[in-house]
């Protein structure tokens, strides 16, 4: 106990000793000036060349008061903690803000191990092929330019079921559709009549997907089943986790389903086996679209995903103002939408959301409302946003550089595809509401809930003729072999030529 005493004094004396030589007043110092050492803050006599303490060499260094120099220690011992623990609080930010990328915007996509899907089944495509209600993977609704326009003669009409609420698909002169009297039915394009039906499990509002020899559909109750195109017998059948409202689509062996808790499942083709799942937490109604290996999918949270199809890590989270509730349609690398906040937008979809950008760009628009900071730059994909003033709810259509669409108040407006110019906007009659538009050659087509088909010059948005169907039409018309394919909410099957 006495040896610790000891060294407890010894030490105690020997700072006391080492503080004191570095501050105290220099005896025999002519007019009591000093010299501080810059390096350790020691006060030195004024004519010595090197520091007392540290050796250093203060030769350069000007003498000043003593009394000057108690204030000038002060100063610049305050000034070095504040630089030493600012660094030390960068280093720590830095740390924390890695941990934070690492843990919450870099986890591993859920196929990344994942080994090649067993076939490389896709959707169908050429002359012929409406594969989706809108066409095919990228949604666009428009058909080869050198394709026979129709000109508005009925070829045939079946009415099949009491109610269609989905639209049809058509392959090697085979249309495909899906009624809500619980059926599936396959009909001869050539005039109407019914090749096979198969008994579903419930009513059917999600279209038929045709993809090769089979046919894809996903039931409301989340099952989604395939069967073989030309006899309806089933491949196969999966049950998912919730309610599926739209169709599936189909690219490299895989299929892509979005249910309606926010789940999307990417499923083997061949098989139905789950490749990978991911909880997006944003409900779905939309279709998907898929260009590319690239999956879209809009959202009714305001959001927008861009999801890489092989491995489910999901590249570009895009805000929108209000939800999305019609399919994209996907030219290029450039995805075109209407929302309901009564915008239509242009999206890369080859572009990634930064890391915290949803974050930065949330203050920083607070700070430009509270006048504290520029403009904030645009979020990562946008290309352009075009406020049309009317809510969308249908899918776009696109020729060329032309995209139209159609708004839930009765109006057809075509824009540019490069910057989303307006170019012309006609309105249809009181309480008319069109469906999603289809593009041949220099025509577009639409079906409206006032019971008529109309077809309608794109340039110009001029109505070349319509022509009355009965029933409110669904939301697409498929086309092929020169002719148009639609239903009618009193479930009548059309050809029209």
């Amino acid at each position: 106990m006495k040896s610790k005493k000891l060294e407890s004094t010894v030490s105690s004396d020997l700072y006391e000793n080492i503080y004191f030589m570095r501050t105290s007043t220099l005896k025999n110092n002519l007019g009591n000036l000093v010299t501080v050492c810059e390096y350790c803050l020691t006060a030195n006599q004024s004519a010595a060349k090197f520091c007392r303490f540290c050796w250093k060499d203060i030769s350069l260094i000007e003498s000043m008061e003593e009394d000057e120099s108690y204030q000038y220690v002060k100063l610049k011992r305050r000034k070095r903690n504040f630089r030493k623990w600012a660094k030390r609080g960068a280093i720590y930010l830095m740390i924390l803000s890695l941990f934070a990328l690492y843990f919450f915007d870099r986890s591993a996509p859920p196929g990344l191990l994942l080994d090649q899907p067993l076939s490389n089944i896709s959707l169908s495509q050429g002359e012929g092929v409406w594969s989706t209600p809108r066409g095919g993977n990228e949604g666009i609704a428009s058909a080869a330019s050198d394709q026979k326009t129709p000109e508005g003669e009925i070829l045939w009409k079946n009415r099949v079921a009491s109610q269609i609420l989905s639209s049809p698909s058509v392959a090697d002169k085979i249309i495909f559709a899906t009624t809500y009297d619980e059926e599936i039915l396959a009909l001869d394009s050539t005039d109407g009549s019914i090749i096979w039906r198969v008994k579903a499990r419930g009513p059917l509002d999600s279209s038929p997907v045709i993809a090769e020899d089979d046919l894809y559909i996903a039931y409301r109750d989340g099952t989604v089943i395939s069967l073989n195109k030309n006899t309806g017998i089933k491949n196969w059948s999966i049950e998912l986790d919730n309610h599926i409202f739209s169709w599936v689509v189909i690219d490299q062996g895989m299929l892509f389903a979005l249910s309606r808790d926010g789940k999307i499942t990417s499923l083997d083709a061949l098989t139905g086996a789950t490749r990978w799942k991911i909880d997006s937490e944003v409900q779905f109604l939309a279709p998907p679209a898929i260009q590319n290996g690239t999956l879209v999918a809009p959202g009714l949270k305001r959001r927008i995903f861009a999801i890489d199809g092989r491995t489910g890590q999901t590249n570009l989270t895009y805000l929108a103002r209000n939800a999305m509730v019609g399919s994209p349609a996907v030219s290029g690398n450039i995805a075109v939408l209407g929302g309901l906040d009564r915008h239509v937008r242009a999206i890369d979809i080859t572009k990634k959301t930064l890391p915290m950008e949803k974050t930065v760009l949330g203050f920083w628009s607070q700070f430009f409302l509270w006048g504290m900071a520029p403009f904030p730059p645009a979020q990562s994909g946008a290309v352009w946003t075009r406020n049309i003033g009317h809510e969308v709810s249908t899918s776009p259509a696109i020729s060329g550089n032309r995209v139209v669409v159609t708004t839930k108040d009765g109006k057809i407006m075509a824009l540019t595809l490069s910057n989303g110019k307006v170019l012309w906007e006609v309105s249809l009659s009181p309480d008319e509401v069109a469906g999603s538009p289809t593009i041949v050659n220099s025509t577009f087509f639409v079906t409206t809930n006032q019971g008529y088909l109309k077809a309608y010059q794109i340039d110009t948005g001029a109505l070349l003729w319509e022509l009355n169907i009965g029933s409110a039409g669904t939301d697409s018309i498929a086309y092929a072999n020169g002719q148009l394919y639609f239903n009618t909410e009193n479930g009548t099957i059309y050809g029209v030529k």
